[in-house]
């Protein structure tokens, strides 16, 4: 089990990173300026806060104080992931009503 621990955490890490590096390229670095973009970005990186401490727990022993720490901060992590959609959410309602959230077709339609 450590094993598949292991690998789908440096998995899931390097899925991350290349989302976040993708959508950086794609967008010329306005996706760290856009609103919506940023929480993206940001959710996306609270996903790493969690995975690292549970990756160096795996790869090193850690003593009692270690893994406690451990633990705070993949609770930390997976509460701001929380924390992150909860602000997406926010501003995607937001950038909705002031209707820059509507696609061609929405446009189109409401003519």
């Amino acid at each position: 089990m450590d094993f598949g621990i292991k690998v789908s955490s440096i998995f899931a890490i390097i899925g991350v990173l290349t989302f976040i590096v993708d959508y950086t390229r794609m967008t010329k670095w306005a996706a760290w300026k856009d609103e919506v973009g940023f929480t993206i970005i940001i959710a996306e990186i609270f996903v790493i806060v969690e995975l690292i401490p549970l990756l160096i727990g795996e790869f090193f022993d850690l003593d009692r104080l270690g893994q406690e720490i451990e633990t705070w901060f993949i609770v930390g992590g997976i509460s701001l992931t929380g924390v992150a959609m909860l602000w997406r959410t926010f501003v995607f309602e937001k950038v909705y009503r002031r209707g820059k959230g509507r696609t061609q077709n929405n446009k189109e339609e409401s003519k």
